[in-house]
């Protein structure tokens, strides 16, 4: 039997905690000569004890084991050391020295084939960190005897998001003597596998101001860093401003159902639910160009009362922002300003605006307009701004703790319509409560039904509403048939009546095509009349109400 294992991709922490300034092991060679490889599992029958096993390489990332075991079910452990561990005879004790482990199930009865991928998945072991300090040629050699002379310069590791000491790492380790071309070297020091931020604090005695220089540390199980870190003069100088800031929106399971892609699945209890959510994910995503920030801060401004909004340029400008919001910052009601303690917020979810930082999720409300911007800050002062476009879909990996663990992926939408020239965030709601009615429609050769209300989702622009069709014979999951369908008492309409208008607040409210949402077109078909409301174009939720007489 061969047993094919690669590498997985889950090996290096890869999205918006991997800067491009980012410190990491050496790169994963399974052909390495000091790899070692070892296997164990149970079988329906019996237990596999751990046995070293040779691996035959096809690449740097990829090969096979052969190995020879009876015909059963098992479920295999592969792992992969550096060096031999003390004991091979405890699989628990192997496992507690691996760089990369790989787990499966084979029925080997089937197959004479198993796949493994290698990973750090799982492995919240220790990794160790031999890290040396040098300047580089951006300091002058005055500038490196004034810092040797006045600057308390230290370094310690911090915990990415929340900016906590990493307790295995002293803290303020003082760096004495820097210059630059003999590098200060540290002692050995360990951490958990995982992200963190290394950073290099400069004070000058007597003053108030701290000058941060930082990395980002990518540090892998039972696995060894060893660095040097160029240390730039960032003394006195501002950060450089980040860019391409872009905002999505989500419609995260944890909340709620993206009905954006119809009706299949959401069961008319749960689009009842979104009738009554009041937030949705904010997904926001730049480009950090700076090494010597000390956070980031986003603004927020709330220009709903601009409604609607003033034809400005696609691109935001200084003097544009300055025109959009005056009189509205400072004012706490319409203005949030987010920095690196946003993790306390009550509308935070993932994210960081700490250093080396690249992503944020917020929960926002529904039916507000905001504008945004983006800035980097540190002791010299702060950067332009960078603001927000809403025009691209992305993604956001949020990353459990550990290193290589598992992550879970928010899709972001983009807000934008052709009718959005300021680049505004907005998200509304409208709600179609169909009264007694059911929607109908075929797909896979099967009929569905959706019963009580859909909730789809719309951005500021235009919005057609749906509108559903008469044909039951012809209706598919794009365009459903409404009929109704109730045959009590007090029954507004026969059973089997077709919708024909859309009321607005409830089943006796004003006809949405009277109202200066929706217009006064009226459509006749071959077999009925209905009324199709113009689109809309505001930026707060509907709710509308069938009527089928």
């Amino acid at each position: 039997m061969y047993v094919n294992i690669d590498l997985s991709e889950r090996v290096i922490i890869k999205g918006d905690r991997n800067p491009a300034r980012t410190i990491v092991a050496p790169e994963i060679d399974l052909t390495n000569p000091t790899y070692h490889y070892y296997i164990w599992g149970k079988s329906s029958k019996s237990t596999v004890s751990p046995k070293e096993v040779t691996f035959e390489s096809t690449t740097a990332t990829s090969g096979t084991i052969p190995l020879d075991f009876p015909i059963s079910t098992y479920y295999f452990t592969l792992v992969a050391t550096e060096g031999v561990p003390e004991d091979l005879s405890d699989s628990s004790k192997i496992l507690k020295k691996a760089i990369l482990v790989a787990y499966t199930g084979a029925d080997l009865s089937y197959s004479t084939t198993v796949l493994f991928h290698l990973s750090t998945t799982g492995l919240n072991f220790y990794g160790n960190m031999d890290f040396s300090f040098v300047l580089d040629d951006t300091w002058s050699n005055s500038e490196i005897a004034d810092l040797n002379a006045n600057y308390n310069v230290t370094v310690g590791l911090f915990e990415v998001d929340t900016g906590e000491v990493v307790s295995s790492f002293p803290s303020a380790m003082t760096l004495a003597g820097l210059n630059n071309s003999s590098p200060v070297s540290l002692d050995t020091y360990s951490a958990i596998a995982g992200t963190y931020n290394l950073m290099v604090s400069m004070k000058k005695a007597g003053e108030s101001k701290t000058y941060n220089y930082s990395d980002t540390v990518i540090v892998a199980p039972n696995r060894t860093i060893t660095a040097t870190v160029a240390i730039p003069n960032v003394i006195e100088y501002a950060p450089a401003p980040p860019t391409n800031f872009k905002a999505a929106y989500c419609i995260d399971e944890r909340i709620y159902y993206d009905t954006h892609t119809l009706y299949d699945g959401v069961a008319s209890t749960e689009a009842a639910d979104l009738a009554y959510e009041n937030e949705y994910a904010l997904l926001l995503s730049w480009q950090d160009n700076s090494n010597n920030e000390s956070n980031f801060q986003i603004t927020l401004v709330d220009v709903s009362k601009m409604f609607p909004m003033p034809e400005v340029p696609a691109t935001m400008t200084d003097s544009t922002w300055a025109n959009l919001t005056s009189g509205y910052l400072g004012n706490k009601s319409v203005t949030n300003v987010y920095d690196k303690n946003c993790i306390y917020a009550e509308n935070y979810y993932s994210g960081s605006l700490d250093k080396n930082s690249s992503s944020l999720i917020l929960y926002v409300p529904f039916d507000v307009c905001y504008i945004a911007k983006i800035e980097a800050v540190n002791a010299a002062g702060i950067s332009s701004a960078c603001y927000a476009t809403i025009d691209s879909d992305f993604n956001i990996e949020v990353y459990d703790t550990g290193y290589g663990n598992n992550t879970a992926v928010y899709s972001g939408k983009a807000f934008s319509t052709a009718q959005n020239p300021c680049n505004m965030i907005n998200l509304y709601k409208v709600v179609y409560h169909f009264n007694g009615g059911t929607l109908e429609y075929y797909k896979d050769n099967a009929l569905k039904t959706v019963e009580k209300s859909i909730v789809e989702y719309g951005v500021y622009g235009t919005y057609s509403f749906f509108c559903p069709i008469s044909d039951l014979a012809s209706a598919t999951e794009s365009s459903p048939a409404l009929l109704y369908l109730y045959t009590g008492t007090d029954a507004m309409a026969p059973s089997g009546s077709r919708w024909q208008r859309w009321k607005t607040g409830s089943s006796k409210g004003t006809d949405l095509i009277d109202t200066a949402i929706g217009g006064t077109s009226v459509v006749v078909d071959s077999t009925y009349t209905y009324q199709k409301p113009n689109d809309y174009t505001g930026y707060t939720s509907l709710y509308l109400f069938a009527r089928y007489d």
